[in-house]
């Protein structure tokens, strides 16, 4: 199963840069909890985006600029300054002590009147354990 999810990562996070280019030309993108920096890379890479992340964890920052040449934003998601076209964040929700708190916030760093737009990874089926052993 976690092979499988690392395995769709990448086209998952594509797919979600393409939908993003359907609704605005060169949207200003905001990754919120930026973990490794792969997201902001290919943004910026791969789709041309201004992409910024954001990430308080050292470890994560400097994985991202070793691995990615991606510098985040360090600070709280209250502190930013600037508007952005489009604010994700994968896998972060379940670490914040007040999510109710963080979902408030980004309204005030959007550019214009937020069109929502939510997607969610399935979850992969599980692998039977002789699947998993041949691929160990």
């Amino acid at each position: 199963m976690i092979l499988l999810r690392l395995i769709s990562w990448p086209y998952f996070r594509r797919h979600i840069l393409r939908t993003l280019l359907r609704y605005t030309d060169k949207p200003r993108l905001m990754d919120v909890g930026a973990g490794n920096g792969f997201f902001v890379y290919l943004a910026r890479n791969e789709f041309g985006l201004q992409a910024d992340g954001l990430e308080i964890s050292d470890a994560e920052s400097n994985y991202a600029r070793e691995m990615f040449g991606v510098d985040f934003i360090r600070t709280d998601l209250a502190h930013v300054e600037g508007k952005y076209d489009a604010l994700t964040s994968f896998n972060v929700i379940e670490h914040v002590p007040n999510p109710a708190a963080l979902q408030a916030q980004p309204q005030e760093h959007f550019a214009a009147a937020p069109r929502e737009f939510h997607a969610a990874q399935p979850a992969a089926p599980p692998l039977p354990p002789r699947a998993i052993s041949e691929i160990l």
